[in-house]
């Protein structure tokens, strides 16, 4: 399965560019923030585009040298992560954007970012309620859970869900002796309506085993290779806000494939989210880092692994060493969540959930 192009703008792409901060400094009467890209790890400079009134956003210097939003003092810092909404390069290679967005004001703040691959939606229901939620999906093969069987399910997603408030998987039956994904379901909802509770992580793990065998059912032959992730959903205030909801809305359509075979089916793009509440299971911000880019359905994140009984044998056999860790996640295998998942450095985020 193929990554999906979404149409491009005509214009020059812009993209929204989240940089670590480094310093600022002014040149020929323009003020710049230097820092270093959070997607391509190179040293990058931005400016902000001319406006006709100014004063509708603050300065880069502004946020620089602080100010005061009630009774708090907010100050942008080196090691604070900054986002350049619309930022298009520039012929001397810096970039010029629309709007300045604060994710992290400081080094302290930076554990309530996460950069990586989302899925990112905003609907109403056919009841007239109203959804919207980012799923960051898991990009390290490494903590894929992985089984012949729907059984051998089990203990992998329990694990991964006792590490989260919202987990999701992605579960995709693939053919045998092939990558091909014939099938795949994404399990969303961690809520036991039976309860009123969130899901255990029995329960979770129960859901998945039973979606695997109705695949099962249908595709005797196919083993399983499931992608965790973690779910942020919009605060209700946010989502009952008309003005801000619709903005949600316009926001999701660069997350769904509008040519193809997928036409219409919600897709994983790079972007960085600002979290909250007690658990950091809130999404209170968020930038697809490409509007532009090819998005890739959540069933072809990296590489269908192989179930366990086609894993190449080491080149060594004498050695026997350990199973490659990049082939999947066996069950019951301790899960490095922060590397499942990439983002910022392990080191560097403490917050909660996945980095």
């Amino acid at each position: 399965m193929e990554k999906l192009s979404v149409r491009k703008s005509s214009s020059t792409p812009a993209i929204n560019l989240v940089l670590r901060v480094e310093g600022f400094e002014t040149r020929d009467g323009v003020e710049y923030v230097k820092g270093t890209s959070l997607e391509s790890g190179q040293k990058v400079e931005a400016c902000l585009a001319p406006m006709e009134d100014a004063s509708k956003r603050r300065s880069l210097m502004g946020l620089s040298k602080g100010f005061k939003f009630g009774k708090e003092t907010y100050q942008l810092k080196p090691g604070g992560i900054l986002c350049i909404d619309m930022a298009r390069k520039q012929a001397d290679g810096t970039y010029m954007g629309r709007w300045p967005t604060v994710l992290a004001y400081t080094e302290n703040d930076i554990g309530h970012v996460r950069h990586g691959l989302f899925t990112f939606c905003a609907f109403e229901t056919q009841k007239g309620g109203r959804v919207s939620y980012a799923i960051q999906h898991a990009t390290n093969p490494r903590n894929f859970i992985c089984a012949d069987q729907p059984e051998g399910l089990r203990a992998g997603v329990k694990n991964f869900s006792q590490t989260t408030h919202t987990p999701t998987f992605t579960i995709r039956a693939v053919k045998p002796g092939t990558q091909e994904v014939v099938c795949w379901h994404a399990v969303l909802n961690n809520f036991n309506k039976r309860t009123q509770a969130p899901c255990t992580p029995d329960e979770m793990a129960e859901n998945v085993v039973n979606w695997a065998n109705m695949m099962r059912k249908e595709h005797p032959d196919v083993h399983f290779d499931v992608v965790p992730g973690i779910r942020y959903n919009f605060s209700r205030e946010v989502v009952k806000n008309d003005a801000s909801f619709n903005l949600l809305k316009k926001m999701s359509g660069f997350f769904r494939a509008r040519e193809g075979e997928f036409e219409g089916e919600y897709l994983a793009k790079k972007a960085a989210i600002k979290v909250g509440g007690e658990h950091g299971e809130y999404c209170n911000e968020l930038r697809v880092i490409d509007p532009y880019e090819p998005g890739i359905m959540p069933a072809c994140i990296s590489p269908v692994l192989p179930a366990h009984d086609q894993r190449p044998e080491p080149a060594d056999p004498v050695a026997q060493e350990p199973a490659n860790p990049d082939h999947g996640q066996e069950a019951g295998d301790e899960i490095d969540i922060e590397a499942a998942l990439g983002g910022l450095p392990p080191e560097e985020d403490d917050g909660p959930g996945l980095g």
